[in-house]
């Protein structure tokens, strides 16, 4: 839900030559302030695990709690080896009423994808627009899963200055299958090093059944025997195997931009880019209709013919950048990696996306090299993660803990991608199958193998945008038959997670799911309250504006 002006961008590159961050606000406002610092993380260590949710104070406004599960569920009346059980970091926003009061509604456990993103840092950004948009009568929680973030033991096998090499390292191009086979490798050779197995990062304990377990025993510690989850991508992922292991346990379940499940936990993640060449249509849709687009022209197919015009000349003429201590290059690989980064955010990106595309095609690297290093900082949504506390070997242990053994060779895994390369042309920021080609069975089978269906005791709620770059809305509609009494709501719109979308219809829907457990009919299209909007007069004034804040940002430089 929100709208970004040229103004914002350059409030952006201000901050950024400062050091500081831009937030942009809610869509009705334009308003465009630099973010406030970084709440000073609270001191987890303090907080003793506990079998209970003892909750604690903690940054400012939310309460915090240390939940102790078992390493493994099959042994969890002991723990099994002596090796104790896991401390799961959980926040909440509460409700304004107390438990005791009638009115209170119970909790609503939240994941906000990945798998690997932090549920704290994005509670932490979310929790006020929850109450507001779902309601001030729950408990919303969420929380940082086995081998994330301030859960402890975390998964992480880089310091900062390694990950920062090998982030910098991870944009691949459709020639590399055998480099990101061999960085697959590397990492899980990590994952069964004896030293990081001794320091309790073995990683075969991170399974997304484990994580059903615990959102289960959360549940109970609440003294409620049944479950209110709202998930998004990986979150439906997790939401699908909750609901498939205990369907008797689910008191309202919302899933919001669904893959289907089989083909994740079989890692072929066939039907995941289904859409995304949808997604980018709709970018040069929006572009042609507002003037204020940077890359404006009359019609879509204009629009594509100069977006690919820039991006072919950047294949060919990387852009260098300098301006004073800042520098950099833009290739082929960091723009088409935003352009996929903006599909999953348009309401934000796409403006920004165009204003960088414009100054690219002028020869100006500065605005799409800030736009790739930080895009997190220009964009605050329902669903993007807040800290970014997102480590590569998280998402990598979660995912292929799951999947379990891939045993294909080289030339197996060239295939596999040259049909995600029949299916998209984004299929080089696919890499997930590859990625598990590494990984270490452990020697342990999955907890869980389907089938992945199932009569919940209430129905779910399954969500869609109807141009999702990872969630494809033919997966929301082929999960639903898989679970008898459900129903797809869809978002007329671009995005990866529809619930960030601004639309009254959608939002009201989902309210009223949650509170009488209500559904919309099957298959029901809520239409957004408002297109994209581009703020930009045209770009003749966006180069006289960049060249104005150059020269301040100069003046500035000089008289310090």
């Amino acid at each position: 839900m929100l709208q970004v002006s040229f103004k914002s961008l350059v409030l952006v590159l201000l901050g950024a030559t400062a050091r500081a961050a831009v937030q942009v606000h809610d869509a009705q406002s334009f308003l465009s302030e630099p973010a406030p610092e970084a709440p000073s993380d609270f001191d987890w260590q303090q907080l003793k695990p506990s079998r209970s949710l003892d909750w604690h104070d903690c940054y400012t406004s939310f309460k915090c709690a240390r939940f102790e599960v078992p390493l493994d569920w099959k042994y969890s009346e002991g723990y099994p080896r002596g090796s104790g059980g896991l401390a799961i970091a959980v926040i909440k926003a509460p409700s304004r009423y107390d438990q005791t009061d009638p009115r209170w509604r119970g909790p609503i456990f939240y994941n906000p994808g990945g798998p690997g993103y932090s549920g704290v840092d994005w509670l932490l950004q979310t929790g006020p627009n929850l109450t507001h948009r779902i309601g001030d009568e729950y408990d919303h929680v969420s929380f940082d899963p086995r081998g994330v973030s301030r859960s402890h033991p975390t998964i992480r096998y880089f310091d900062d200055e390694e990950r920062a090499k090998w982030d910098e390292d991870r944009i691949l191009g459709p020639s590399d299958v055998g480099l990101a086979l061999a960085r697959s490798q590397l990492i899980g050779a990590f994952a069964d090093d004896p030293w990081f197995r001794g320091q309790g990062q073995g990683a075969f304990f991170v399974s997304t059944p484990s994580v059903a377990l615990d959102v289960l025993a959360m549940a109970r510690a609440y003294g409620r025997e049944k479950v209110m989850y709202f998930g998004k991508g990986y979150g439906g992922i997790l939401g699908l195997t909750m609901a498939s292991m205990f369907p008797d346990k689910i008191e309202r379940m919302v899933l919001d931009s669904v893959t289907d499940v089989n083909r994740y936990y079989d890692a072929s993640y066939s039907t995941t880019l289904r859409s995304t060449d949808k997604a980018l249509e709709s970018f040069f849709i929006s572009c042609s209709a507002s003037k204020d687009c940077g890359i404006h022209n009359p019609t879509p197919e204009a629009v594509q013919a100069r977006y690919e015009r820039i991006l072919a000349s950047v294949a060919v003429e990387p852009v260098p950048w300098v301006f004073f201590s800042n520098y950099g290059i833009v290739d082929i690989a960091m723009t088409r990696a935003t352009v996929f980064h903006a599909l999953k955010h348009p309401y934000c990106m796409f403006p920004l996306l165009a204003i960088a595309l414009s100054a690219l095609e002028v020869g100006d690297g500065m605005y799409m090299h800030l736009l790739a290093s930080s895009p997190f900082y220009y964009c605050k949504d329902e669903w993007m993660p807040g800290g970014l506390d997102y480590l590569t070997e998280a998402r990598t242990a979660i995912m292929c803990r799951d999947a379990g053994p891939v045993d294909d060779s080289l030339a197996q895994l060239q295939q596999w991608f040259d049909r995600q390369r029949n299916v998209s042309s984004f299929a080089d920021f696919a890499w997930s199958r590859i990625a598990c080609a590494g990984w270490p069975s452990f020697g342990h089978q999955r907890e869980f193998s389907g089938p992945f269906s199932g009569h919940t005791a209430h129905p779910i709620l399954f969500l869609g945008s109807t141009a999702d770059p990872l969630a494809p809305l033919s997966d929301a509609y082929f999960m639903s038959t898989q679970f008898p009494g459900s129903s797809v709501l869809a978002v007329e719109s671009p995005g990866h997670g529809a619930f960030g979308l601004p639309s009254h219809c959608f939002d009201g829907h989902i309210k009223t799911y949650f509170r009488d457990g209500s559904l919309p009919a099957n298959g029901t299209a809520c239409a957004v309250d408002h297109p994209i909007q581009y703020c930009l007069e045209d770009s003749a004034a966006f180069g006289q504006l960049g060249a104005d804040v150059k020269a301040r940002l100069m003046k500035r430089r000089r008289s310090s």
